[in-house]
């Protein structure tokens, strides 16, 4: 097996910019009226993916081809054709998320599993500090303002109905709605998951000892208590 590249500042810059863009899903518009969901996530990506594009590897790419098939075929094989239309936009944004996705792979099997580890407890520091500045101080009004600049729909206003059903305004971060902080829960409990596979020697290059240790340094409640 080749030696990997090590992961720099700059990688890990793109780590945290590509969190932050799933996080907030800030879409962008395109002109045909199509959303790029999680806009700054997908900018991330591509650099990432020019970045490493040495590590791209034939089978990857023949695996990722099946996959978009599978899903062309469930589009054109789904009943009511009215709707094909939207469908094909699905199927656009569905390639989308599985292009930049990939683009994080590539950038993560730089990592130890040390350095892995301590992106994830930083991450998790973050929005718990972040949350509970915003529950208990005027941060509030900072991730507000953000809020009503940045999202065009869709932004959480039920703050009476939090009031009723949890005795506080829920805190929201920066994102549409307070659900959404929860989003950072996939970057830790999937390691406990894989954490198996991984023991095996099945996990490609250097994730198997980067998620396995991160699994083992950031308890799930630090992710958990990111949705206070």
């Amino acid at each position: 097996m080749r030696e990997l590249p090590r992961a720099d500042g700059f990688d890990t810059f793109l780590m945290a910019v590509f969190m932050f863009g799933i996080a907030t899903g800030i879409d962008f518009k395109l002109g045909a009226g199509l959303p790029v969901p999680a806009a700054v996530a997908g900018l991330a990506a591509a650099i990432m993916l020019v970045r490493r594009m040495s590590l791209i590897q034939e089978r990857h790419i023949l695996s990722m081809l099946i996959l978009l098939l599978i899903f062309v075929a469930s589009v054109l094989c789904a009943t009511g054709y009215e709707m094909i239309s939207e469908r094909f936009k699905g199927l656009i944004q569905l390639s989308y998320s599985v292009v930049i996705a990939y683009a994080l792979f590539l950038t993560i099997t730089l990592y130890d599993r040390e350095q892995l580890a301590r992106i994830f407890l930083i991450a998790c520091i973050l929005i718990i500090f972040g949350t509970a500045l915003e529950v208990n101080t005027g941060f509030r009004a900072i991730s507000d303002a953000f809020r009503a600049r940045v999202y065009s729909f869709g932004v959480y206003e039920s703050d009476i109905r939090d009031m009723f059903l949890y005795g506080r305004v829920r805190p929201k971060l920066f994102t549409s709605e307070p659900s959404a902080i929860t989003f950072a829960n996939p970057w830790v409990t999937p390691s406990n998951i894989a954490r198996p596979l991984m023991l095996k020697g099945n996990f490609p290059m250097r994730t198997s000892s980067c998620l396995t240790r991160a699994s083992a340094s950031v308890s799930p409640t630090h992710a958990t208590s990111g949705s206070v």
